[in-house]
């Protein structure tokens, strides 16, 4: 890996990443090191030459990694799963990728996105309390899944695989419904009246979600539709 340093003075955080043939050029200003965070695959493929050249980023040049709700969720709702041929140990196969995390990551969770959402868009208040990660909650559920010896020792302190597939199967139900009904509006528009509607209903799904189906974008008050379009 080789890097330059291009990206300097800015005061914000760019980082380019550019592979030529066996090189990696990785530019960034120093001071303002990148958070890392990987898809849920990822971080289950990792092998131990992957893990090594990552903490060597992390030790050498300031990488800070962190782990999101969405790779927690995803690898606690497989904790339980059946063996199969593909995977005759499920629960060692997903402690694994929670010791990765561990290993890498800060224990603190980076917040869901729901959460980030709806700060941003100024309905926290409306946000459901499922989708609030709890820092220390997390990480000390974290510290349990790497150091238990199976899924009855974690069972013992309440961890339950089932209510994180379930999060995962509303996550999908409530996308599939999202999709049925932007179809009903019509294909992507180009340059229509359409766009208007497809955006409200993308708008109000992310705000039904967040909310834990409390809220829609119709069911807002006025000045909250209008304080939330504008911004």
């Amino acid at each position: 890996m080789r890097r330059i340093r291009k990206n300097v003075g800015i005061n914000r955080r760019i980082l380019t990443v550019t592979r030529l043939s066996s090189d990696i050029n990785i530019d960034y200003d120093p001071k303002l090191p990148p958070d890392v965070f990987f898809d849920t695959n990822v971080v289950i493929g990792l092998n131990a030459e992957a893990m090594d050249a990552l903490k060597r980023l992390k030790s050498q040049q300031g990488f800070i990694y962190r782990y999101s709700m969405l790779n927690f969720v995803e690898l606690a709702s497989h904790m339980g799963d059946e063996p199969d041929s593909d995977t005759p140990n499920p629960f060692k196969k997903y402690q694994s990728a929670f010791k990765k995390l561990a290993s890498l990551c800060d224990p603190r969770p980076l917040p869901s996105a729901e959460m980030v959402f709806m700060k941003a868009v100024g309905l926290y208040h409306f946000l459901g309390p499922k989708w609030i990660a709890k820092e220390s909650e997390i990480a000390g559920t974290l510290r349990s899944l790497v150091h238990a010896n199976d899924l009855a020792a974690l069972r013992t302190v309440g961890f339950s695989p089932e209510h994180y597939k379930k999060l995962r199967e509303l996550d999908g139900e409530w996308f599939l419904d999202f999709v049925a009904k932007a179809k009903e509006i019509g294909g992507l528009p180009d340059g229509s009246t359409n766009w208007a509607k497809w955006l409200g209903h993308f708008y109000s799904y992310l705000v039904f979600r967040a909310s834990s189906a409390k809220k829609t974008l119709s069911s807002l008050g006025r000045g909250e539709q209008k304080v939330n379009r504008s911004g």
